[in-house]
């Protein structure tokens, strides 16, 4: 009886806490266009930028504070990470200026900001990566509120070319799959490297040939923005039921300015439908055995 009670207790201040903390993350939501903005631009050359726009997509207004970071890439699969300063030769907001940086935005109103980007004149040819970050301040927290007060934010990458003599290299440097294929459906993954100073967006084909040396279908490889000095994956699908026997696969991939270069990987793999040939030999075997059985039954 006791045990019932406290529990009831218990539940019923938690339930009393949770329904006085205040969520300020809910309802805390930005929206920023463009989402992406690639801009080519000479060693001493400004240019401001007016295209950039906030959003309050909700009925209550926003206390927002724009911010300057650098990009920095944090795995293969392309994701960014923001940085206040990455000290690296592809560093860009430093070269940054926004106006204004901050403002109320009113239930579901847009506002504009200018983005001024200054290229000192000895400024390294190549790419420059940065991004333009809109935060949520939250409200003031009370003496007597419960709660954590928590930022929300979106940010928009801003790539710049600067130009000069600038390096497109790049590399394959690995190509596979999935060792061994059933019935099909095969899964191939490049490792592309960009060795160069700017970014671009590797694309190909695979050329799949039978074992007899034919060349049986072209896999599209869907292109991919790679980043300096970074490794990219690029994945493609082969949509093909029903195969058999041993397969050559000849990965091209093109790159660069106007796609003027590429680099070329090539895997062998085995293709054989064992599930259904399980399925096969165990109901022959299981058939063999009725039929022993039956036999035996008649002598």
């Amino acid at each position: 009886m006791k045990c019932k009670f406290f529990l009831i207790l218990l539940s019923s201040i938690i339930y009393y806490l949770l329904s006085t903390l205040p969520v300020f993350a809910q309802g805390l939501s930005l929206q920023i266009s463009p989402v992406i903005y690639e801009v080519f631009l000479k060693p001493g050359e400004v240019k401001v930028i007016s295209d950039f726009e906030f959003f309050n997509p909700f009925e209550n207004p926003q206390e927002i504070k724009a911010d300057l970071r650098d990009i920095v890439i944090s795995d293969e699969t392309g994701g960014l990470q923001m940085i206040a300063d990455s000290h690296s030769r592809y560093s860009l907001s430093k070269w940054l200026e926004v106006k204004p940086v901050g403002f109320t935005l009113g239930p579901r109103e847009h506002r504009a900001v200018d983005l001024t980007i200054r290229v000192p004149d000895n400024a390294e040819p190549g790419g420059h990566y940065g991004a333009l970050f809109g935060e949520v301040e939250p409200p003031p927290l009370g003496e007597e509120t419960m709660g954590v007060a928590v930022k929300a934010g979106v940010a928009a990458p801003i790539l710049l070319t600067v130009a000069g003599p600038v390096s497109y290299g790049g590399e394959i440097i690995e190509f596979k799959q999935v060792p061994f294929v059933n019935l099909g459906t095969v899964n191939f993954l490049l490792r592309f490297k960009n060795t160069g100073t700017v970014h671009y967006k590797p694309h190909g084909i695979i050329e799949i040939f039978d074992w007899f040396g034919n060349k049986t279908d072209v896999v599209t490889v869907p292109e991919r923005r790679a980043f300096p000095e970074t490794i990219r994956q690029l994945p493609a699908t082969w949509n093909r039921r029903l195969l058999f026997g041993k397969y050559k696969a000849v990965a091209t991939i093109y790159f660069g300015a106007e796609d003027e270069r590429q680099d070329k990987a090539e895997i062998s793999f085995w293709a054989f439908p064992y599930k259904p040939l399980i399925v096969l030999v165990s109901v022959g075997f299981l058939l063999w055995v009725v039929g022993r059985v039956k036999k035996k039954l008649k002598y």
